[in-house]
């Protein structure tokens, strides 16, 4: 009753939804019974986003999902871990100098992007072999600061390619900007990277900034 809802993602399987809340609580309904099939206190402070991975967690029924909140950090979770847990453990998790706005998966759910107040973009691979605390593989410079009047960047993968992601843009003339970020061994990538491949932009058409932006399921959009 004290919180409002910040943030909600479907499971991959759709049979799901996760909800994030301003008290740093997530919580999570079965669409198909109604009934809620987990709650944990995950962050001291909002939950920004929550983001669901299509990768198993290596038990049926289990999710893992990553967090991002106002508290400064960004979590990896396993399901099976928050259950009559007070004071539950993440996976990993990364503590940034400042706010995160947004943590999300791709669809292969092998990687994790990030945007922060901190000015960066950072990507994570999300495998299960990290654990504790961590630091992203990469991270790039990124004008993050929209002020209190505009909403946040968020970060969004293209749900057709593992590694393509779009985030709105402080640069003028306003812009839409698409990044690639690759892995070791992803087209001859020695190490992880951030690279700005294309920038969206036309003055008659794009005067503002643009916080929210999302790819088509299908279509090149």
């Amino acid at each position: 009753p004290d919180a409002w809802l910040q943030h909600g993602a479907l499971t991959p399987d759709g049979n799901c939804y996760l909800m994030a809340a301003s008290d740093g609580c997530v919580a999570g309904v079965d669409l198909r019974s109604g009934k809620e099939i987990l709650r944990a206190q995950v962050h001291d402070k909002k939950v920004n986003t929550v983001s669901c991975s299509a990768a198993s967690a290596g038990t049926s029924g289990s999710l893992l999902f990553c967090t991002a909140s106002l508290d400064r950090s960004v979590k990896l979770w396993d399901s099976r871990y928050l259950k009559q847990k007070a004071s539950p453990k993440p996976v990993w998790e990364h503590a940034c100098s400042r706010s995160v706005n947004s943590a999300f998966f791709n669809t292969a759910g092998d990687r994790i992007i990030s945007v922060h107040q901190a000015n960066h973009l950072s990507l994570f691979q999300a495998v299960r072999s990290k654990a504790g605390a961590v630091q992203p593989d990469v991270k790039v410079r990124h004008d993050n600061q929209t002020g209190r009047y505009l909403a946040v960047f968020r970060a969004v993968f293209d749900p057709k390619t593992p590694y393509a992601f779009v985030v709105g843009s402080m640069s003028k003339p306003r812009q839409v900007e698409v990044y690639s970020a690759h892995l070791p061994g992803e087209e001859k990538a020695k190490k992880a990277r951030i690279t700005r491949i294309m920038s969206l932009q036309d003055p008659e058409w794009m005067a503002s900034v643009q916080s929210r932006n999302c790819f088509h399921s299908h279509h090149d959009i």
